[in-house]
């Protein structure tokens, strides 16, 4: 898997309130998500809009996540829930 962001976003994972988010540097935006052919139920596929970030962890490893919703914008970023 691979990210889907236009230009590079610098993010980390936070756990807050026991639920892990990224926090990112920017906001994502529509043009960060592409079109992807996912299956449902009953055999078909949909077309629906994805988006990805490369997230760097602790040891300095890379993951790449799929976002699902934006969460906040403090100082320190913006957050997003994640897959």
């Amino acid at each position: 898997m691979k990210a889907t962001t236009s230009s590079p976003i610098t993010a980390t994972f936070r756990n807050i309130n026991g639920e892990w988010m990224i926090c990112a540097d920017r906001k994502i935006t529509k043009k960060d998500y592409a079109k992807e052919s996912r299956m449902v139920i009953g055999g078909g596929s949909h077309e629906t809009d994805v988006c990805r970030v490369a997230v760097t962890t602790k040891s300095g490893a890379v993951k790449v996540v799929e976002v699902l919703e934006y969460a906040a914008a403090t100082e320190s970023g913006h957050f997003y829930s994640v897959y």
